[in-house]
């Protein structure tokens, strides 16, 4: 069986040879621009370009697993790990070690901090709100300063990576005086070159 020379170089992009790669010389010559060449060696180019693409894909994916499997940053010690909270300055950090940080020689992380407080304003107008205070609530995010850390072995030992709450009381007007009565922690996550860890269960 023979196969048109021009099929094949549309099939791989080949530049035909005359006379070369197996064409078939004993046959008439086609007046139509055609040429021939053998099904045997059609076989052996197809084979072999399906051989290389496999590899490319084989080695591809061997790259990718590998970038992903050394760039899996997770908690190490997971007892020794913890995120505390200084109420009367208004801070939370995180200090632990953080592994699976590939061949990187230093790391940069910052912590965001999720929290829900209830506040209280006041009238300085006075009246009957003025005893107890005007009620409130706030939902926000509050995102810490970004630090470098040095790294061995996919290793960084952090420590004290911290967010400032700054809790501004938002009140009726700039007049009143607001407070803040209490202060829940929604979630704190620590984002290690660009990945976010859930650190929230470590909160003591």
């Amino acid at each position: 069986m023979l196969i048109p020379s021009k099929v094949i170089c549309a099939l791989f992009g080949w530049i035909p040879i005359g006379g070369s790669y197996g064409f078939n010389r004993s046959r008439s010559p086609r007046t139509d621009g055609y040429q021939y060449i053998s099904i045997k060696f059609f076989n052996q180019a197809f084979k072999a370009s399906i051989m290389k693409k496999l590899s490319l894909l084989a080695l591809s994916l061997f790259l990718v697993v590998g970038t992903m499997s050394a760039q899996n940053p997770h908690i190490n010690k997971k007892d020794q790990a913890g995120v505390v909270a200084d109420w009367s300055t208004e801070i939370v950090c995180f200090s632990g070690v953080v592994a699976g940080n590939g061949n990187a020689s230093s790391v940069t992380a910052y912590l965001e901090v999720a929290v829900d407080a209830e506040t209280l304003c006041y009238n300085p107008a006075g009246g009957a709100k003025d005893d107890v205070g005007v009620p409130g609530h706030q939902s926000f995010t509050v995102k810490g300063e970004a630090q470098t850390f040095d790294c061995k072995n996919g290793k960084a030992n952090l420590q004290n990576v911290c967010a400032a709450l700054n809790i501004e009381v938002s009140c009726p007007n700039w007049k009143w005086t607001g407070v803040v009565e209490d202060v829940h922690i929604l979630s704190v996550s620590l984002i290690i070159n660009g990945k976010t860890l859930d650190v929230t269960n470590f909160y003591h």
